[in-house]
């Protein structure tokens, strides 16, 4: 008899975009089953214990969130550079991100769109990587995310001027306190055209997830010719 569950499950291994929403729903629940009874018993005690802090002191949330990720991108000298951004979900099927236009990451982007960006789940213990290329947002996709932010957090995008030098950061206050000031009286405050959000087209997905004795379980997808082809690595 086939069971549901595990039949869902393997189905799945055979299309990355539905094992990524799996596992990435996963980490929002912290759902993680052993075939130990007891140690089963132990986990889904720590999942009530953080479910219930994180209840109570909401900033706890940052600390278990599965959407800070790391991106990757290359300069023009081909040197690597890497930073934590917050995903903020699949575009039909592409991974996306916001950031300043102007910003080394944009600056970078527009010379070399090949990226790179990897999530990682502590529980359970699983990683997903992403390759692919990057193009900017469509107007009308930034500009609705742009108005879900809070005002404070648009009058701070508004103001920073993203990896230029600042004096210190009490000009960065003022220039926030400033824009704020500016503002009254404003009810939409509009997206700056050197704002908005980039989508990342993947051409190779791959998944490792946590096993005892470093007998992890690791597996790639590459996208060719139309399709999906999976291939078991050594982990």
């Amino acid at each position: 008899m086939i069971n549901e569950q595990n039949f869902i499950y393997h189905k799945s291994r055979e299309n990355p975009q539905y094992l990524f929403e799996n596992w990435y729903n996963n980490a929002k629940e912290f759902h993680f089953k052993t075939n130990n009874i007891l140690f089963d018993l132990i986990l889904w005690f720590v999942r009530f214990a953080l479910k219930f802090s994180i209840k109570l002191f909401p900033e706890l949330n940052e600390l278990f969130s599965r959407d800070i990720v790391a991106l990757g991108t290359v300069d023009k000298e081909a040197k690597p550079k890497v930073r934590m951004v917050l995903f903020k979900g699949l575009y039909d099927g592409n991974f996306s991100f916001f950031s300043n236009y102007d910003s080394d990451k944009g600056i970078e982007l527009e010379n070399n769109p090949r990226v790179s960006m990897t999530f990682y789940f502590r529980f359970p213990p699983r990683q997903i990587r992403i390759e692919g290329q990057v193009e900017k947002m469509n107007t009308n996709d930034s500009d609705a995310y742009w108005k879900s932010r809070g005002r404070d957090s648009r009058i701070g995008a508004i103001v920073s001027k993203q990896s230029r030098p600042l004096k210190n950061y009490e000009q960065l206050v003022e220039d926030f306190m400033n824009e704020k000031e500016n503002v009254i009286g404003t009810e939409n405050i509009a997206r700056p055209e050197n704002w908005g959000g980039y989508l990342i087209k993947p051409t190779i997905i791959e998944f490792w997830e946590g096993k005892a004795n470093r007998l992890h379980d690791r597996y790639r997808f590459k996208f060719m010719d139309g399709s999906w082809f999976k291939t078991h690595l050594y982990p």
